[in-house]
Formats: C-alpha cells, structure tokens, sequence
C-alpha cells in the first residue's frame, strides 16, 4: 500500500523511475519514524533527487500496527509493506529490495535524523566502494560511529575518531543505520544474511562479504547524520547478540585472526 494522509506532514512525491529507493525497516518504531522520513524527504527533495521510500513494518507484539497507524495518519506517498510477521532487520530490507527497481539503494534505520546534503556524497563514493556510510552524529553533534573494528573473538566496537570534511576512509565495516549501495551490488553478494535473525551482526557479514569481493566499505567525511542509538525498537534492555556473534565468528574465523583485540 502507498499512504494517502489528507493532511500529511511527510510527502514522497511519486517517482516513475527513482534514482534511489529508501529503505526503513521498521520493528515498534513509533513517533521517531516521522522525523527519518521527515528529514529524509526534505533533504533529498533539496538535492533534486527522484526518490521513493518503502517502509517495513514488521509486526511487534506490544506495538501491534503502531506505525502503520502513524503513516497513515501523518505521511503520503510512502510504501507501506506489513509482512505480517517478524521478518527481522535482514529479511525486512531483503523483501523491500525484491519490491524495487532503482539503481541505487538506502537502507536507513528509522531512528536517523538527516542533515543536509548527506546523500551525494555517499554516491560518489561507489566509483572506489560497494558500500558508502556517513559519519555517525549523536544528537549533540559529537561523533558515535565513523566505522566499525572486528576483534578474532567477533566482538566489535566503534570507531571513533572523526573523518575530515574532504576526506573517505576504508573501514572493515559500518552499522547499516545509512548505507548506500548499487542494487547490483547488493544482488551479486546475496543482501543480508537471515541467519542473523531478528537482528545483529548482518551488516558485520555483508560489509566483509564486500571486502572480500574487492571493493568494501568506507565512511565519507562530507556526509553526516545524526543516530539516535536504540530509538528503533520499544526496549531498552540490551539485547543478547551472543548467538549471532557466534554464527559470525565460525563464518569468518580465518578473516578475523589477524585483527586485533578490542582496547582496554
């Protein structure tokens, strides 16, 4: 379904041929949802980009419908699909992806704030990687993430320091909160692994996958938006990630031997 508010607060207008489609994976996300799409929208539509967007709504046992609610209500033109189950973050951006047709794709988590100017940037960057990611902002402005480290145990950590206006640095990976890919791309590495259901550690695997593949991952200084960590679920218990880093650690045993261990 595409949303049709009669007073809308987001508009997606429609693009026959989008040069990107914008991908939100969405699990009791609520209110947050409406500033992503929000900001997402106006930046995009300042850029001159022809763009469509497709929300996932997985379905959420304490938050039933939720979002849908609130995209109806408050957005038009945004696609709406309701697996009608949990299909988790890899099989929700797998679906939608299967749904598409542009060249180029977004996946964005619901709890991003877009600043502006961040989208060209980061398709530059394809000419030299299979994925590009921004420069991760708390919402004081202070960096969260430009990156990913992978230690031999699988654990990961982020990458702190910042990366200059001007400047694009390889990265063995990057949280899939924003990145952006060629369709292509993404195809021929297989999308995300559903082995890592409902979540965690399949944007580890596909950023490696692309290493492997010759190209990789980098972050693009001149590309910045702000993450508001944890606001894309409804629980705020830190979530039990050991069996996914398990399946991650045995996958990429002989890849992560030589990385060092996590500081202090």
């Amino acid at each position: 379904m595409r949303t049709a508010s009669p007073r809308p607060r987001v508009v997606v207008e429609p693009a026959s041929s989008p040069a990107v489609t914008c991908i939100v994976v969405t699990y009791g996300s609520g209110p947050i949802v409406l500033r992503c799409l929000e900001t997402l929208a106006a930046t995009l539509r300042d850029d001159a980009i022809a763009f469509d967007v497709v929300v996932v709504d997985n379905e959420h046992r304490w938050a039933h419908s939720r979002t849908r609610r609130l995209l109806a209500l408050a957005t038009a033109g945004v696609r709406v699909i309701a697996p009608g189950r949990n299909l988790g973050f890899a099989g929700g951006n797998n679906v939608a992806v299967r749904d598409t047709t542009s060249e180029l794709l977004a996946f964005v988590n619901p709890d991003i704030e877009f600043r502006p100017g961040w989208f060209p940037p980061l398709v530059a960057a394809l000419d030299r990687a299979t994925i590009a990611s921004p420069v991760l902002l708390n919402a004081d402005g202070t960096i969260q993430e430009t990156g990913h480290l992978v230690a031999a145990d699988g654990s990961t950590w982020p990458i702190t320091d910042d990366v200059d206006d001007g400047a694009i640095v390889e990265r063995p990976y990057a949280s899939a909160a924003c990145w952006v890919m060629r369709r292509g791309d993404f195809e021929r590495l297989g999308g995300f692994d559903t082995t890592y259901h409902p979540a965690y550690y399949e944007d580890a695997d596909l950023g490696l996958r692309a290493a492997v593949d010759g190209a990789g991952t980098v972050v693009v200084g001149a590309s910045r938006v702000v993450h508001a960590r944890g606001g894309s679920t409804t629980s705020s218990a830190p979530p039990d990630i050991s069996a996914q880093r398990g399946v991650f650690r045995r996958r990429w045993a002989s890849h992560l031997v030589t990385c060092p261990p996590p500081p202090g």
